[in-house]
């Protein structure tokens, strides 16, 4: 008995132990089990937050994915995929035939493009089109295919589908920007922070006169501009945003010049960071050269309405008074001639001789300086003698010079040639010594002297007679303050004479001055050209 109940006793602590055991086994069993629910749990998070993830990144990105099973022809959206193209979530069944009856008409070809080059090459395909929105309008879309075979049979199609509508609107504006840009007739440049180059136009090319923007593009503004200081002030004033706009001196390709007008301005980025500049040039040349026409146009109608206004004053009162003397002498010696003694006859003839004389010189000056100003003068410059022209011109003048116990001395040397227009040269000879002769008093001198070097010949017309105030030198050669002051023997004159000398000497691209002070006389001095060379500047 005892040993039953032992044995009893002993298969009953072997199950108990078997059943412990098999507890323990369950016991890791289920806790492998909870650990494989929990890591479950975490995948299934990490899922379900990844597709959150690429359903934002699709949202942001305004892009949806979607599937086609080419043997049923069923397709899977994305919910996204539905978004973009205007669609409430899963509103309606995403047929293939759906898809297409919302590709833009002009676009349908793509479609059959896209399935016969995946057919035919295996390879994906994307290619962009307008889907039509239920309100009628339309965006873009970049529509990109995958194709999935099996045994080389296409059995589905993969997709994204992204649109595109703000890239398109963009890339537009940024066509149109460039034809703009291209296409304008200004010289149009876009430059970096360091003023090189990196873009320009057409017009550039054609103003600076290079063949092709390679010549252009890295080369600094500087470069194209004649005053390099100008260029950079340009630039440096450019420092806050806003726009400069003026004039310079653009420099071409050949070297040569021309006035250029421009605008230029800061180049910024989204950040309100400058990234360069942008500048529109054009060439005004030609207006500024029809400006300065225009100025040279009023300053000639200037110079007529002088002259004009001149004339009248001469015709009113220069020569009214020489016409007066002869008709009250005139009408003294008809009504009284039977009363008036023979010496008083001859005193009135010279007075009528004088005023007639007077009237002749006036009239001689005036038709003179009208010719001139219409240029009916000939003007025909040779190689003449300086000596034998003042010869010519004294022996006019001499008899006036001793009438004043004047004398005149010549100092010119032989070898003095000059190339001039013998008319014009004696004219003014004739004035200036005739001038000293009127301004010099009795008994004194007038010396005459030419000093020649390399380029030109200076003339020189020197007394010691009554000199010239220092308010009236600078209106001796100007016609709207012409002096008609009275010699030292009362001789009287109209100014035009001095006013012809400039002409001429001007004439022959010579200069005339005077320098005078009063009480010790008066030098007036003129060039004119030595070689026949130089005429040729002269006549071209």
């Amino acid at each position: 008995m005892k040993n039953y109940i032992s044995d009893t006793n002993a298969v009953h602590n072997l199950k108990t132990n078997e059943l412990e055991n098999r507890i323990k086994e369950l016991e890791l069993e289920l806790s492998d089990l909870k650990s494989e629910i929990i890591v479950d749990k975490q995948v299934e998070m990490m899922l379900r937050e990844s597709e959150s993830s690429l359903r934002n990144a699709q949202e942001i990105a305004r892009m949806g994915n979607w599937e086609l099973n080419i043997n049923n022809q069923k397709t899977k959206w994305s919910e996204n995929c539905y978004v973009i193209y205007g669609l409430k979530p899963f509103e309606i069944e995403p047929t293939f035939e759906y898809f297409k009856s919302r590709i833009h008409p002009d676009d349908m070809h793509l479609i059959d493009e896209a399935f016969e080059n995946i057919v035919r090459y295996k390879l994906p395909h994307s290619s962009e089109m307008r889907i039509i929105f239920p309100d009628g309008t339309f965006k873009w879309f970049q529509n990109n295919m995958i194709p999935v075979f099996k045994d080389d049979k296409l059995v589905a199609l993969k997709g994204i589908n992204l649109d595109i509508t703000e890239l398109k609107k963009a890339e537009e504006e940024l066509i149109l920007k460039t034809l703009i840009f291209d296409s304008s007739i200004a010289a149009n440049s876009i430059s970096d922070n360091e003023g090189n180059i990196t873009h320009c136009n057409s017009a550039f090319l054609k103003i600076w006169g290079y063949d092709s923007k390679d010549e252009v593009i890295g080369k600094p503004i500087p470069f194209f501009i004649k005053n390099e200081d100008e260029a950079l002030k340009i630039i440096a004033s450019l420092n806050e945003p806003g726009i400069w706009e003026g004039e310079y001196t653009g420099l071409k390709k050949d070297r040569t010049t021309f006035n250029a007008y421009g605008l230029a301005t800061i180049i910024q980025d989204k950040k309100k960071e400058n990234i360069g500049y942008f500048s529109a040039v054009i060439d005004i040349t030609e207006r500024k050269q029809a400006e300065l026409a225009l100025i040279e146009n009023e300053r000639e109608l200037h110079q007529l309405n002088l002259d004009k206004d001149r004339f009248i004053s001469i015709l009113g009162h220069d020569l009214k008074s020489p016409f007066n003397n002869l008709l009250g002498l005139s009408e003294v010696l008809t009504d009284e001639i039977t009363n008036l003694k023979t010496e008083e006859i001859e005193d009135i003839a010279k007075d009528i001789h004088k005023s007639a004389k007077i009237a002749n010189k006036l009239l001689d000056d005036i038709l003179l300086w009208a010719r001139a100003q219409q240029g009916k003068i000939p003007f025909k410059p040779q190689i003449l003698s300086f000596k034998d022209i003042c010869k010519d011109t004294l022996e006019i003048l001499t008899p006036n010079a001793n009438a004043k116990n004047i004398t005149i001395n010549y100092s010119a040397t032989d070898e003095i040639n000059i190339f001039s227009d013998i008319d014009m040269l004696k004219t003014v000879l004739r004035n200036l010594v005739s001038n000293s002769i009127k301004f010099t008093n009795c008994g004194g001198s007038i010396n005459i002297d030419a000093k020649q070097n390399s380029e030109n010949i200076t003339i020189s017309i020197s007394d010691n007679g009554v000199g010239i105030p220092p308010e009236n030198l600078a209106k001796l050669f100007d016609i709207s303050e012409v002096l008609t002051t009275k010699g030292t023997a009362e001789e009287t004159g109209t100014g035009l004479g001095l006013l012809l000398c400039k002409e001429f000497v001007e004439k022959h691209c010579g200069k005339i001055w005077v320098e005078s002070e009063v009480g010790k006389g008066s030098d007036f001095r003129f060039t004119l050209p030595i070689y026949a060379e130089q005429a040729k500047a002269i006549n071209n």
